[in-house]
């Protein structure tokens, strides 16, 4: 459960930062540590002139992300405390992060591939440029659906704005349908 960090080389001067999502026995659900990781990680390549741009992705074919953790915020609950702090923590940090996105003055690249479920369609809404497969599968809770700003569309209403902005990759015919 961690956050993997590399770069893909451009040129002498120019490079791409990777995060990997590398999670994938829980299909890469995010947990506190990784988001914590990823928004310092943005923070950091923000201020770096030889990140060009970042590129996001899971580990494994299986998800790019199935949302939070909830194994591990259900283990970190306490009926004694209200409001809990160990899920509120990771929310705020959480929906936070999806806020740095959505503002980040470099493109981000996400390689939607795979399953794609609540926190993961959090991160990968905000993207610049979103990518999916053959194999993307999208879903959201929409029985929760005032609870965030990430979930405050729906797949019609996605779909609607981002048309155009969203690509399919097949990688069999070497394409990129729009």
């Amino acid at each position: 459960m961690s956050i993997i960090h590399q770069f893909i080389t451009i040129n002498e001067y120019q490079r791409i930062g990777e995060i990997i999502l590398d999670n994938p026995n829980s299909l890469n659900a995010q947990t506190y540590d990784m988001v914590k990781t990823t928004s310092k990680l943005l923070s950091t390549w923000a201020d770096d002139a030889s990140v060009v741009a970042v590129l996001m992705r899971g580990a494994g074919q299986k998800a790019f992300c199935a949302g939070g953790d909830i194994r591990g915020l259900y283990h970190a609950y306490n009926s004694e405390i209200f409001p809990n702090p160990e899920p509120l923590k990771f929310f705020q940090v959480e929906y936070g992060l999806c806020k740095q996105i959505n503002s980040y003055a470099k493109p981000i690249i996400v390689w939607a591939s795979g399953i794609v479920m609540g926190g993961g369609m959090g991160l990968a809404t905000p993207c610049s440029h979103r990518i999916v497969s053959e194999t993307t599968m999208m879903a959201v809770n929409f029985r929760n659906k005032c609870h965030s700003f990430e979930i405050n569309v729906t797949f019609y209403d996605f779909f609607k704005i981002f048309r155009n902005k969203c690509h399919l990759f097949h990688p069999v015919f070497n394409l990129t349908l729009r």
